[in-house]
């Protein structure tokens, strides 16, 4: 639902679906790709992909719980791999249709790849926070422990060092290229006080978490962790504000109210959709016989 205001303004959001764009020729021989009905197409195709490979895992999952079913373990395995190469590809896609060609002058082949890594690095961050916050109390609590932490910080560091490798060696590439239909990008995002915003991704997106996670004792940590995690959501956002803002009319860095307002509004929308499934969900597998092995030293709060 809240992807609709956008297919209802992409003549206003990008420059190609304006009608002056026929004037472009760079613009135009990317016509039989960057077109409206084409783009709403693309994106309906992956809502409905999504929805799919969710709904279908959610259903095997409840059934499961009812029945402890162990059948059902394989074909949520069989299923769930392909759609993780399923997932990656339209995903990526997907952030090269909704944002990389919000300046369709400009390309990049990490583009995709790389946006989709800093989704994941930030999907981690939200729940192993969410896992710390919830087992401090039953059920969870029995099941979680430092050991857990332990891993789940080791799986964020990889995909923060993964991001910082991708986004280097986009930067690298084309400002050693300095080829006139990419350098414009960087140039957009390094001058007019965005310069600042970038030192400070890699200030608090790389160097900081880089140190931070490597330290055994802070994945290990509930109350540390879950600062690092915080972290991670905030420059996240961020890092997002500073890859699509300057795509618009903001050259000059100009912060405003709505900045703050829109990530808000739609992240408290998306987190009490999230919270209700949640409630009406039991937070651990009822009848997973995976879980009877389980280890239950508790996490120390």
């Amino acid at each position: 639902l809240l992807l609709i205001p956008v297919l209802l303004s992409i003549p206003t959001l990008y420059v190609w679906a304006r009608p002056e764009a026929v004037n472009d020729a760079n613009i135009q021989t990317k016509a039989a790709y960057l077109n409206v009905p084409f783009f709403i197409g693309r994106t309906v195709f992956y809502f409905a992909i999504w929805f799919l490979y969710s709904h279908r895992l959610n259903k095997w999952s409840a059934e499961q719980d009812r029945t402890g079913d162990e059948q059902l373990i394989g074909k949520m395995r069989s299923f769930s791999a392909p759609g993780l190469v399923v997932f990656v590809m339209t995903a990526t896609f997907a952030f090269i249709d909704w944002i990389m060609s919000l300046e369709p002058h400009w390309f990049s082949t990490i583009y995709g790849a790389m946006f989709l890594i800093g989704e994941v690095l930030e999907s981690f961050a939200f729940v192993i926070a969410l896992a710390i916050v919830l087992a401090r109390w039953s059920p969870l609590k029995e099941y979680m422990t430092p050991q857990h932490l332990h891993d789940l910080g080791n799986l964020m560091f990889a995909f923060m060092v993964l991001w910082a490798y991708l986004s280097f060696s986009q930067f690298i590439i084309i400002w050693a290229g300095n080829l006139p239909e990419e350098i414009p990008w960087y140039l957009r995002r390094l001058n007019g006080g965005w310069g600042w915003v970038a030192l400070t991704l890699v200030i608090f997106h790389f160097a900081t978490p880089f140190v931070l996670l490597l330290m055994r004792g802070i994945k290990r940590h509930t109350d540390r962790l879950f600062r690092v995690c915080m972290l991670m959501i905030a420059i996240r956002l961020v890092d997002v504000y500073w890859v699509v803002e300057p795509s618009f009319y903001n050259r000059q860095l100009k912060v405003h109210w709505m900045d703050f307002a829109t990530p808000l509004a739609v992240g408290g929308l998306w987190l009490a959709g999230y919270f209700w499934q949640l409630k009406s969900r039991p937070l651990v597998p009822l009848r997973d016989p995976r879980l009877q092995g389980a280890p239950r030293e508790t996490v120390a709060f």
